[in-house]
């Protein structure tokens, strides 16, 4: 948060949209919300989702951990899956 942030003050900015990317904005806006509400609305669904999929991802991170036979069976899936790739990309060139 910078100091204009704290004291309330806006900074002039200039951001360039498409018509249909203004369009997708306004359509999830509420009456008489600012672009700046909207903006940090958004900016607050996406880093709820971030912290929800990295909570997930900690759990089943720590499951598989408590499972031994889990977490060797998942190693070897994402070794073949590394090989697997692997493979491809020296196909492809």
């Amino acid at each position: 948060m910078t100091d204009a942030d704290t004291q309330g003050k806006r900074a002039k900015t200039t951001l360039s949209a498409l018509p249909a990317t203004r369009d997708r904005l306004a359509a999830i806006a509420t009456p008489n919300e600012t672009v700046d509400d909207t903006l940090n609305r958004l900016l607050d669904v996406y880093q709820s989702v971030r912290v929800r999929l990295r909570t997930a991802y900690e759990a089943r991170t720590a499951a598989a951990q408590a499972d031994p036979a889990a977490w060797s069976a998942g190693a070897r899936m994402a070794d073949a899956l590394a090989e697997r790739a692997a493979a491809r990309q020296a196909v492809r060139g």
